[in-house]
């Protein structure tokens, strides 16, 4: 077994809960410009390969939806609509306690009127972001099936992620953790800088104490 395996060995288990822990993940970004100069943030999306361990919820606003619009794992506290739900959220009839919200493309342009709504909680639906797509249905089965997450760095070139649960198998974790490493590494700035990963990362349970992990091997 491996010194990062052995790790997730001892996250995993230390159950002193009485539910399941998440499982985080603390990547952090290097600075590769002047001397003291602020770390450029960044931000994407990605798939993880055995998802995050937990359902999520969603807001997914599309013109001519039907609330009972369905798919696959489709979970109680979803919910779908189109502008009688964007009459809704305008009027704060819903409380926004999502974690994400989907739309595809053609009714972007409708979800001006609540931009203002959507926008401080990190909710507004966006193609960069990677919660907008022309085909809605591949867009809510990458969230709901495929492990779809969003991810942006702090101002100190930290990422935080849940990468899964403490009742993932050892190697489920590490699939994740190497998913996020190797996809945090093809990234570029907009200047086509490439971005620097620090060896020392972090893993925890949500409540648990961080363990140090070397990505240096991954």
């Amino acid at each position: 077994m491996n010194k990062i395996k052995e790790i997730i060995t001892k996250v995993i288990s230390k159950d002193h809960k009485k539910f399941i822990e998440g499982i985080d993940f603390i990547l952090k970004i290097e600075n590769n410009k002047k001397k003291n100069s602020t770390i450029s943030p960044i931000s994407g999306f990605m798939n993880l390969p055995n998802g995050i361990g937990r359902n999520l919820r969603l807001l997914i606003i599309s013109n001519g939806i039907d609330v009972n619009y369905p798919y696959s794992n489709k979970g109680a506290d979803d919910l779908c609509g189109g502008d009688e739900l964007i009459k809704k959220l305008k009027d704060r009839d819903i409380k926004l306690n999502f974690d994400y919200c989907l739309s595809d493309i053609k009714t972007l342009p409708s979800l001006s009127s609540i931009a203002r709504i959507l926008g401080p909680p990190g909710l507004m639906p966006s193609i960069k972001k990677g919660t907008a797509d022309n085909n809605l249905s591949s867009l809510i089965a990458d969230f709901v099936s495929n492990g779809r997450i969003l991810f942006k760095s702090d101002k100190f070139g930290n990422i935080h992620l849940r990468i899964g649960s403490r009742n993932f198998g050892i190697d489920e974790i590490y699939e994740n953790i190497k998913s996020v490493i190797s996809y945090v590494k093809k990234l570029k700035y907009d200047d086509n800088r490439s971005i620097i990963i620090h060896n020392k990362s972090i893993i925890k349970t949500t409540m648990g104490k961080p363990f140090f992990i070397d990505i240096s091997d991954i």
